[in-house]
């Protein structure tokens, strides 16, 4: 069975992460993230990474590229739009969503038994994609200073088609305000998100 692979804070791109106003970067105990960086303030929200697929994954298992992260207050600034999207190494597009970060939104899923959310960008399959490596993002455009998020880093997790439909809980997720997850509208190579 495949495993799930954690990508660090420190392993993802996070724009403005090198200025102390912008982000702070504390370390995590007793967590499978080592680090966490928690938005301050900042205008652009971009965090981006990759990941090469030859080594790493099972080339006929269906994976989710989960962003994993939590809110602290003051919150502003979240309520429009973010980006989410998965790209081949190329550029070509696996998947692209648009998700509301703000707290309460549905679009956030509880993570089981933590106080980490989880946001899905997309669901790829290895033997689908051209070429061994993916890229991931997470893009907030919207013109207003954001604060109160806490990133942890990226999970992808494998996904188990079976599971989805009796037990959401099963593949690490419940369902945040009564949201049910779905399996991907095409299991043979990719979906488009939750």
């Amino acid at each position: 069975m495949a495993e799930t692979i954690v990508k660090s804070v420190k392993s993802i791109l996070v724009y403005g992460s090198d200025n102390p106003s912008n982000w702070r970067m504390t370390p995590l105990h007793n967590s499978r993230f080592p680090v966490q960086a928690e938005l301050l303030r900042i205008w652009g929200l971009s965090l981006q990474g990759g990941l090469d697929t030859s080594t790493l994954l099972h080339k006929d298992t269906t994976y989710s590229v989960v962003y994993v992260l939590k809110h602290k207050d003051p919150v502003h600034g979240l309520e429009a739009p973010a980006e989410l999207a998965v790209l081949e190494k190329d550029g070509i597009l696996i998947s692209k969503r648009q998700i509301n970060l703000n707290a309460g939104s549905p679009d956030l899923i509880r993570l089981d038994n933590e106080d980490w959310l989880g946001v899905e960008a997309g669901r790829f399959r290895p033997s689908c994609i051209n070429g061994d490596y993916i890229t991931f993002r997470l893009v907030g455009r919207s013109p207003t200073w954001k604060s109160g998020l806490v990133f942890a880093g990226v999970e992808i997790r494998p996904v188990h088609p079976q599971k989805w439909l009796t037990s959401p809980s099963e593949n690490g997720f419940s369902g945040a305000h009564g949201v049910q997850l779905s399996p991907p509208p095409n299991e043979m190579c990719y979906g488009d998100g939750i």
